[in-house]
């Protein structure tokens, strides 16, 4: 049965790149209705998107980078002088909540990100969309529960703080031996089933280059525009 369109293009952008070529090509050769590829389809895009985080994520790595966020913001109030926030108003906790939000943007960055490009600049780019994740969450508190936002100059300063930070790990601990997700000729719930079971790639230090003082500057004056973004939501 030819794939339906429409669910097909759907599915293609929530897939991550490295699964999308065999998850929908598995879909369209097993599924003979639209209903049942609709519900194939629903089964297996949670445990597909699972699989790829489980074997692009690094444990340790994941570890040194979320401590490196909570301690940008930390660090940038206390610099800041906001020490009634964090004693009194409970910026202990609240600074988790940004510092939580990046973090899952690391994860899906990594799951998305194309294997097969290797580049210095990935893991500038995925450092800049996990902090603007974080201001884009910001922003939403801003306007629905303004009592658990973080204060716009400690948001700023911790995001271009935790960027540099970001950005080095992820420069100096690029991932090597992950590759595009392989298809057993079997249904498709059980080789996701099974993939869920990998071990995640291993990570290899890379040497910073030159090109990094180009690129850095860049990236954080984006990171700060996208924060600007999210105080012009706020005010509006």
């Amino acid at each position: 049965m030819p794939a339906p369109r429409r669910i097909e293009a759907v599915l293609w952008l929530l897939l991550p790149p490295a699964c999308r070529e065999y998850v929908l090509g598995d879909l369209c050769e097993k599924c003979s209705s639209t209903q049942e590829y609709l519900r194939e389809a629903i089964l297996v895009l949670p445990l597909v998107i699972i699989s790829r985080i489980r074997r692009t994520t690094d444990t340790q790595l994941l570890l040194m980078e979320a401590v490196s966020l909570y301690l940008s913001f930390s660090v940038a109030a206390w610099y800041l002088g906001q020490r009634a926030f964090l004693y009194a108003q409970f910026g202990f906790a609240r600074l988790t909540i940004p510092t939580g939000v990046a973090v899952t943007g690391l994860l899906f960055c990594s799951a998305w990100s194309d294997p097969q490009r290797r580049s210095f600049i990935k893991p500038i780019l995925q450092a800049a969309g996990s902090i603007a994740f974080a201001l884009l969450g910001q922003a939403v508190i801003f306007d629905t529960s303004s009592y658990l936002a973080v204060p716009l100059q400690i948001l700023l300063c911790g995001s271009v703080l935790a960027f540099l930070l970001i950005s080095t790990l992820r420069v100096l601990f690029q991932p090597s031996g992950i590759g595009p997700a392989k298809v057993l000729p079997i249904s498709i719930e059980e080789n996701t089933r099974r993939s869920l079971g990998q071990e995640p790639g291993q990570y290899t230090i890379r040497p910073v280059t030159k090109h990094a003082s180009a690129w850095l500057p860049v990236v954080a004056l984006a990171a700060l525009l996208a924060a600007f973004l999210a105080y012009w939501v706020k005010l509006r």
